[in-house]
C-alpha cells in the first residue's frame, strides 16, 4: 500500500490504540496515531492522508467537538475518507456524525478482512453501513425526527431543552408501560448570579463547565444530563424510584459542596439547590407536571436553607385556586407590603446592632444609603439594582459585630495587628448574609466595598471592572459619608474639603465614572 493510503488513526484511549495497532500491524496497514483533534487537523493539513479513522469511543462525551472537527476535516480535505469505528453502545451518536459529514461506519470489534474492504473499496461505502438492518432503521427514524435540530448545548456539551422534552416523554410512556420507576431532578446554581456579578459572566461560564463535568462523572450510562439555561441542569433517572433518587442527590450534593470551582487563583464553593419530581407520585403523569413539579419542590427547598433538595409533594398544587382579578390583586398587593415591611424591619434591626457598639455607624449607614441611591440613579441603574445598594449601604459595616469596641473607638491609630481585624468586618457581613436570600443582591456590594480601584484595597484586591459596580459606588458614598463625620480619632472634614479629597484619589481609590455621578448629585 502506498503512503497516500496510509492511515491516520485518532483516538485517546489506551485499551483501544493497542487493538488498533495490533490490527493494522497485522494487516501491513501504516498508520499514524494523534489523541488530539487540533494535531489531527495539523497533521491533515500537511500531510497526505486520505482515510481517518475516528474512535469514537474515546470521545463520546464530546459529540459537539467531533461534529466540529468532522467539519473542519471536510474544510481542510473534501476528498478525505472519514471512518467511524465504534461500538453498538454508541450508535446513535455515530448516526448523528454520518449525517453531519462522516463517510461511514464501522463496528467494534473490527475485523481484518472487514479493514481491508473498507480501505480499497471506496465505491461500496453505503453497502458496509446499511449491513446492519437495526442500524439503517434508526438512520431513516433520525432522518425524519433530527433533520436541522440541534440537540447538544454547545457550552457543555450536555443534552438541551428540545432533546430534555422529547427524551422525557419516551423514558414517561416506557415506564408506565412496564411499571417502573422514572424521577427528574433539577439542579441549579444559585450562587451563579453572585459569580458573574463579581468576576463577569465568562468567568460564570467557567464555573458552569466545572459544574457539568463533576455532574457527569455522576450520573449514570443510562440517565440523561441536560442543561436548560444558565446554571440550570436536569437529570433523568430511568428506572428510579424516590430511594434511588434521594441517594444519588445526596451524593450530587456532597461532591458539588466539596469541590472548589474557579481557577487557581479565584476558587471557592458553591451554593446549588434541588428539586426532584418521581413517577409513580399523585399529580406527576406527563412532561409538564414532571417539570412543575421539579420547579415547585425548588421552591420549596430554597425557603429551607438547610435543605439542600426536596421532592414534589401534591401538597404543593401545581394549580392555585382561581380567584376574580380584584380579589388577586389585593391579596399580592398585600403580600407585597408584608414582604417590603419585613425586610425593612430586619435590615434596621442589623444596623441598630451596630450601633449599640458604635453610635457613629447608626447614622453613618443611613447617610451612606441616601447618597448611593442617588448614584445608582444617576447611574441609570434598574429598581432592583438601586434596592440592592440600598440594602448593602445600610448593612455595609455590620461585620463591625466581630471587632472589640475598644478598637472601633480608639482615639489614636490602629495598630497593623488591629487593622488587620477591621479588615475582616467585609468578610464577617458577608458570611453572615449569604444565606438570606433576599438580600443575596446586596452581598457583592457588601464584601468589596474596601476595594480600590488601582487593586490596593481588602478583601480580594479587586481591580478597576473586577469590582461590582454597586462595591465602587457603596465606596465613594461610605468615604464621604466618613469624611464628613466626627470619629474618635478628628473632627468632620467641611463638604468642600471632603470633595476635594475625593477628586484627588479618583483613579486610584475610586471609579471615575461614579465620581462623575457622585459630583453631578451634590449640585
Amino acid at each position: 500500500m502506498s503512503i497516500e493510503k496510509s492511515i491516520l488513526i485518532i483516538s485517546k484511549d489506551k485499551k483501544n490504540r493497542a487493538e488498533f495497532k495490533s490490527l493494522f500491524k497485522k494487516a501491513r496497514i501504516p498508520f499514524e496515531f494523534m489523541s488530539s483533534f487540533e494535531k489531527a487537523k495539523a497533521m491533515l493539513k500537511k500531510s497526505a492522508f486520505n482515510t481517518l479513522i475516528l474512535d469514537v469511543d474515546s470521545y463520546y462525551e464530546a459529540p459537539l467537538k467531533i461534529t466540529r472537527f468532522i467539519e473542519k476535516a471536510r474544510q481542510i480535505s473534501s476528498g478525505v475518507t472519514i471512518l467511524l469505528a465504534s461500538s453498538a453502545s454508541f450508535l446513535n451518536l455515530t448516526v448523528t456524525f454520518l449525517k453531519k459529514g462522516a463517510t461511514f461506519y464501522i463496528k467494534k470489534p473490527i475485523q481484518e478482512k472487514e479493514l481491508r474492504a473498507v480501505i480499497d473499496n471506496f465505491d461500496n461505502r453505503k453497502k458496509i453501513i446499511v449491513k446492519n438492518e437495526k442500524l439503517e432503521e434508526q438512520i431513516e427514524v433520525l432522518n425524519s425526527k433530527l433533520s436541522g435540530i440541534t440537540l447538544v448545548d454547545s457550552l457543555t456539551d450536555c443534552y438541551n431543552y428540545r432533546y430534555l422534552v422529547r427524551r422525557l416523554k419516551e423514558e414517561l410512556v416506557r415506564a408506565q408501560r412496564y411499571l417502573r420507576g422514572l424521577s427528574l431532578v433539577l439542579i441549579d446554581i444559585e450562587s451563579l448570579r453572585d459569580i458573574n456579578e463579581r468576576y463577569g459572566e465568562e468567568f460564570g461560564d467557567t464555573v458552569i463547565i466545572q459544574v457539568a463535568g463533576l455532574l457527569k462523572k455522576n450520573v449514570r450510562e443510562n440517565d440523561v444530563l441536560c442543561r436548560t439555561g444558565g446554571g440550570e441542569f436536569y437529570v433523568i433517572l430511568p428506572d428510579t424510584a424516590r430511594i434511588g433518587v434521594g441517594k444519588f442527590c445526596e451524593r450530587v450534593y456532597d461532591d458539588l459542596h466539596r469541590h472548589k470551582f474557579g481557577s487557581k487563583d479565584k476558587h471557592f464553593t458553591i451554593r446549588v439547590k434541588m428539586g426532584i419530581a418521581v413517577y409513580p407520585s399523585e399529580g406527576i403523569n406527563s412532561v409538564a407536571t414532571f417539570m412543575k413539579g421539579c420547579r415547585k419542590a425548588i421552591k420549596v427547598s430554597r425557603s429551607k436553607a438547610r435543605e439542600a433538595f426536596t421532592f414534589y409533594s401534591k401538597k404543593d398544587n401545581l394549580k392555585e385556586k382561581s380567584d376574580d382579578p380584584e380579589t388577586l390583586k389585593n391579596k399580592l398587593d398585600a403580600l407585597n407590603q408584608m414582604v417590603s415591611q419585613s425586610l425593612i424591619d430586619m435590615i434596621y434591626g442589623f444596623a441598630k446592632t451596630i450601633e449599640a457598639k458604635d453610635s457613629y455607624t447608626g447614622k453613618h449607614v443611613e447617610n451612606t444609603s441616601a447618597v448611593a441611591e442617588e448614584i445608582a440613579a444617576k447611574l441609570k441603574l434598574i429598581p432592583s439594582e438601586i434596592e440592592d445598594i440600598k440594602h448593602a449601604a445600610i448593612l455595609h459595616d455590620l461585620g463591625k459585630i466581630g471587632v472589640e469596641e475598644k478598637i472601633l473607638l480608639k482615639k489614636g491609630a490602629l495598630t497593623v495587628k488591629e487593622m488587620e481585624k477591621i479588615k475582616k468586618h467585609p468578610l464577617i457581613a458577608a458570611q453572615i448574609l449569604k444565606s438570606i436570600h433576599a438580600l443575596s443582591g446586596a452581598v457583592p456590594a457588601i464584601l468589596h466595598h474596601h476595594e480600590r480601584y488601582d487593586g490596593k484595597g481588602y478583601p480580594h484586591g479587586l481591580k478597576g471592572d473586577e469590582i461590582p459596580l454597586s462595591a465602587r459606588i457603596i465606596a465613594v458614598a461610605d468615604v464621604f459619608q466618613a469624611l464628613t463625620s466626627d470619629r474618635p480619632y478628628r473632627k468632620a472634614y467641611s463638604i468642600e474639603e471632603a470633595v476635594e479629597i475625593i477628586k484627588k484619589e479618583t483613579g486610584t481609590h475610586f471609579d471615575p465614572k461614579v465620581v462623575k455621578a457622585f459630583l453631578k448629585i451634590l449640585k
